[in-house]
């Protein structure tokens, strides 16, 4: 790809400005947390078809898009509600880990891009 292109997607000193960051970060989050794992691997097993996939991929993307825009628009009341929605959902979950060495990894393939 060109360096044009990763420039103008990437606008580090502007980011939050751009106006499709919200799109940006819901697809690479998609990407990066949910499909580049265990679906892909159902995928490959035949256990999930491309339609399945790309249903499965719009619904994360859409989810993210909303959680994203919470975030980012700082709305705390909205926010609150949120978390509140999620003592539905269960609190025993075991507490997430961040990946590191496979995000430094990406961005270790990233520069050598």
């Amino acid at each position: 790809m060109e360096e044009n292109f990763f420039s103008n997607y990437v606008n580090a000193e502007k980011l939050l400005d751009d106006p499709d960051i919200i799109h940006k970060l819901s697809v690479v989050t998609t990407h990066y947390a949910y499909r580049n794992g265990p679906v892909e691997d159902m995928h490959a097993d035949g256990k999930l078809s491309e339609n399945d996939i790309e249903e499965l991929y719009e619904f994360m993307q859409i989810k993210l898009t909303v959680v994203f825009n919470l975030i980012l628009e700082q709305n705390n009341e909205m926010i609150k509600k949120y978390l509140l929605m999620g003592m539905f959902f269960g609190q025993d979950w075991d507490y997430a880990m961040p990946e590191c060495m496979d995000f430094e990894e990406f961005l270790h393939i990233l520069k050598n891009v």
